[in-house]
């Protein structure tokens, strides 16, 4: 601060000294709580014991036999894509594994799923012949070779 500034800010008159008393409450808002308002209880609203839950209805049979003939399907689709792509080992296992639980479900119709479960067998079946014989073509080449290992 310069030494003009501090002068000018001591030599103040009375009348141009204005306090925070003086000034109007309306600019700043109703006057303030002089005393703290004593908190009422409230009475809770709600129970202290929890509520029973209403019960879930019972899967009717129609969503039980469509839920069968959608995993029969797509154990069926799995089947297909085994075949298709017989390079895969999972997808036989998966669409032997749902069509035996579509099976289990004992559902009217067992078109699909039982054929899921022959076409995956078979597509498994046939994998693991395919596996056992490279495994018995390597090995056989390998002990002719004389490769100790």
């Amino acid at each position: 601060m310069s030494a003009s500034a501090t002068t000018e800010s001591t030599t103040i008159s009375p009348a141009e000294d204005v306090t925070l008393a003086d000034a109007p409450t309306e600019a700043f808002g109703p006057e303030p709580l002089t005393q703290a308002t004593p908190v009422q209880e409230v009475a809770p609203t709600q129970p202290t014991t929890p509520l029973p839950l209403a019960p879930l209805p019972a899967a009717t049979a129609a969503d039980r036999e469509s839920s069968t003939q959608t995993l029969s399907i797509i154990a069926f689709a799995l089947s297909i894509a085994a075949v298709v792509a017989p390079s895969f080992v999972l997808l036989p296992i998966a669409s032997l594994v749902l069509g035996i639980i579509a099976l289990a479900r004992k559902p009217k119709s067992k078109g699909f799923a039982l054929t899921a479960v022959i076409i995956s067998g078979t597509m498994l079946a046939l994998a693991l012949i395919v596996a056992a014989g490279a495994a018995l073509l390597l090995g056989v080449s390998v002990i002719g070779s004389g490769y100790a290992g």
